[in-house]
């Protein structure tokens, strides 16, 4: 049977697999042997405009999710990524939940034990203020206006 583009191949038609045997054959035949560029190409748009469906991607996104993903640190991540792995699953902050605010322009996710856990019950929502204003940075930055700033 000749090939055709889209037609699937002859093992899987009638149910043959490869025994581990073959397969061991045919991996150290392609040992050391190099692709060419256009080969390369040629398999890079095999898949090029297959469309999925919403569903399929849907299904495919949960199940590679959290640690299943390939590229999941555990808890050995930067600050900046933990950060963002918060903003993804709890959303981003919309009030204060010390002094109650909502008019405020910007609101952080302040982390309570500075442990930085991946649990909600680890971080709390505030206005910029009021994050300033736990983590010391006002009255840091009010040290730096009255003794090296004050020349500028």
């Amino acid at each position: 049977m000749p090939f055709t583009k889209g037609h699937p191949v002859y093992w899987s038609m009638s149910g043959k697999h490869h025994s581990k045997k073959s397969k061991e054959k045919m991996r150290k035949s392609h040992l050391g042997k190099k692709l060419s560029e256009e080969h390369k190409r040629k398999i890079g748009l095999a898949g090029f405009g297959r469309t999925v469906t919403e569903e399929t991607r849907e299904k495919i996104s949960k199940a590679q999710r959290g640690e299943k993903h390939y590229n999941w640190k555990g808890d050995k991540v930067s600050y900046r990524t933990l950060h963002n792995w918060i903003v993804k699953n709890y959303g981003k902050t919309n009030r204060c939940e010390i002094c109650d605010g909502r008019k405020a322009k910007m609101f952080d996710w302040h982390n309570l034990s500075g442990n930085y856990k991946r649990e909600r019950d680890d971080w709390q929502m505030l206005c910029r203020s009021c994050h300033m204003k736990i983590d010391g940075r006002t009255e840091r930055f009010g040290n730096f206006l009255r003794t090296v700033g004050k020349g500028r």
